[in-house]
């Protein structure tokens, strides 16, 4: 007794009361629009594995994150104490996305200087 081929029939009253209960919705859901989104800046405090970092924002608060497409796709590179830029979804604040590496103003690295022969 499969359905195979053949379509199922609904009585009458159930096909009038189906429709008017999807007719009658309470309130539609509104799905995010992608400029809905919050704007952090942090500074990552652990680097964990599969490039997820926990951050710590400038109001104490950790979050996890994690790196974006683009930052993967030209291998910028993410160690502890860096600060970073993040977009966070209004629906769940505990995650973010890394979207960009502040770089700092007094870099300890410093190149080795070219000797001209």
């Amino acid at each position: 007794m499969g359905c195979q081929g053949a379509a199922m029939r609904l009585p009458e009253g159930l096909k009038t009361s189906l429709s008017r209960e999807t007719q009658a919705s309470p309130t539609p859901v509104v799905p995010a629009v992608e400029g809905d989104v919050i704007k952090l800046e942090g500074k990552v405090v652990t680097v964990l594995p599969g490039t997820m970092f926990r951050v710590r924002l400038a109001n104490g608060h950790i979050v996890l994150a994690h790196i974006s497409g683009k930052m993967r796709k030209h291998y910028v590179k993410i160690a502890a104490g860096d600060s970073v830029k993040m977009e966070m979804s209004p629906y769940d604040t505990n995650k973010a996305r890394i979207t960009f590496r502040v770089k700092e103003t007094n870099p300890t690295y410093r190149p080795p200087v070219r000797r001209r022969y």
